[in-house]
């Protein structure tokens, strides 16, 4: 963990006082981006906000800020160990792996991350296929489901007011409990529009 922390910069006393699920999260940036994530550097949320409010669109919430915070706390100490051994074992093909998972985001299949990140685990996890899915099921229904269901009421509600401009990340959209299926049962007509 310490080489890890420390390939992105991280002293690893730093390391040895944060929760595992934290370290986890951290080790998700493979180190050949952290330069990117430099003081300064926005990310794509914060610049559609920016963007929003320069144009003086109003700008609204779908969950409380700490929400994925919350549910990383909430977690057992067995499931943030579990977390923090598979970042640690995928972490010689961190930089691999970043790249494969950004291929699949621009490809627009970004339920492939979730599933490469599921067959990365059969293959490095020791517990058997069915635990490991059990894992994926409970980590997926409290980080993505649940939440995509607490947005349906949210986005409809401003939708009666105007237009919407909703932005979350690309793993909410998938699936039939992602937002577009639900927001489809909800009676919106779903429509891609190529970029």
């Amino acid at each position: 963990m310490s080489t890890a922390l420390a390939a992105r910069g991280i002293p690893p006393f730093l390391g040895s006082k944060m929760k595992p699920w934290y370290v986890s999260v951290l080790l998700a940036v493979a180190p050949c981006a952290v330069p990117g994530l430099t003081k300064g550097a926005d990310g794509l949320d914060a610049r559609v906000i920016d963007a929003a409010l320069g144009a003086g669109v109003p700008v609204r919430a779908l969950e409380p800020y700490d929400t994925a915070i919350r549910i990383f706390r909430e977690m057992g100490a067995a499931q943030e160990i579990r977390m923090l051994r598979q970042s640690l074992v995928l972490e010689e093909d961190a930089e691999n792996m970043s790249a494969t998972l950004l291929a699949a985001y621009f490809d627009e299949e970004p339920r492939l991350i979730w599933e490469f990140s599921r067959l990365m685990s059969y293959r490095t996890d020791p517990r058997d296929r069915a635990a490991i899915d059990a894992d994926y099921a409970e980590i997926e229904e409290v980080l993505m489901v649940r939440r995509n269901r607490s947005w349906i009421p949210v986005i409809a509600g401003a939708a009666k007011a105007g237009p919407v401009f909703a932005a979350f990340g690309a793993l909410h959209l998938s699936g039939d409990k992602g937002v577009l299926a639900l927001l489809a049962q909800e009676g919106f007509v779903i429509e891609r529009i190529a970029y």
